[in-house]
């Protein structure tokens, strides 16, 4: 092929996908990457991967189930740690909230008690993990600024990339970003990439999904079977890995109260 006809080819493709692109709103595009990972209720095993900057890793194996109510408005996870023995039984509750901050709970077995974690403490890490709290949970979207910046090609997959901005110092603050950058596939929705950047504009973490799986033919519901987070400052890596995921099993609403956090 010919460098004229592959100029047309890349020519060809950003009018199609920037005609694509404008069909929705930036922020519409990443309410769509966030539904498109949402199950009515789904029920999982994973590996958390821990390196540091050495190469050295630690592994600590996680159970997850996750519940959608209010007609598919708010979505509920539980995260409860299975191994090693120092963390077993430590579990993480999200209530992520369609119009409101989220709620989050932390149980830690040593203490036998369950504290709601403040705004102030969502951007510190989960568990040692490059995941903060705030990760764990889909950004509200009134409290964000988007708009595209461009498209691109991701891994073969034709995406958007979308610009998001806290709209005040509070929110950078609870998130723990002045600035994302996301690209989000065309075809599933998934975001392919993200990027976080400080106050001073420089790159400190991005976060990778591989392994994109259609979970949910019927509602076309996908996921995303590894996600990296990289830290560029201090050279940490942590990796989720799904090892195993039930889609639409039948799951006891009461399971997601914070009281039943104690219960082993």
């Amino acid at each position: 092929m010919s460098e004229q006809s592959k100029w047309l080819i890349v020519c060809v493709w950003l009018l199609v996908s920037s005609a694509i692109a404008q069909d929705f709103s930036p922020k519409e595009w990443v309410h769509s990457s966030q539904q498109t990972v949402q199950m009515s209720t789904s029920e999982g095993i994973f590996a958390l991967i821990i390196k540091d900057n050495k190469g050295n890793e630690r592994v600590r194996r996680v159970s997850q189930l996750t519940l959608l109510s209010d007609q598919g408005a708010t979505e509920k996870r539980i995260v409860r740690f299975l191994a090693p023995p120092d963390v077993k039984g430590t579990a993480l509750l999200t209530i992520d909230h369609p119009d409101k901050e989220d709620d989050v709970w932390l149980y830690l077995p040593a203490m036998r008690k369950t504290r709601k974690i403040i705004s102030s403490e969502k951007n510190k890490s989960f568990m040692g993990s490059e995941f903060t709290y705030a990760d764990m949970t889909p950004p509200l979207l009134d409290e964000f600024t988007c708009q595209f910046l461009t498209s691109t090609v991701l891994d073969g997959e034709s995406c958007v990339v979308v610009e998001m901005l806290p709209i005040n110092q509070r929110v950078a603050e609870e998130n723990g970003y002045a600035k994302r950058i996301l690209c989000i596939a065309q075809n599933d929705r998934v975001i392919r990439r993200s990027e976080f950047y400080n106050e001073q504009g420089e790159l400190f973490k991005v976060m990778t999904a591989a392994d994109i799986r259609l979970v949910d033919s019927e509602h076309r519901k996908f996921y995303p079977f590894v996600l990296m987070m990289e830290n560029r400052k201090n050279g940490r890596t942590s990796i989720m890995k799904v090892e195993q995921m039930k889609i639409a099993p039948s799951l006891d609403a009461n399971l997601f109260d914070p009281a039943y956090l104690e219960r082993d």
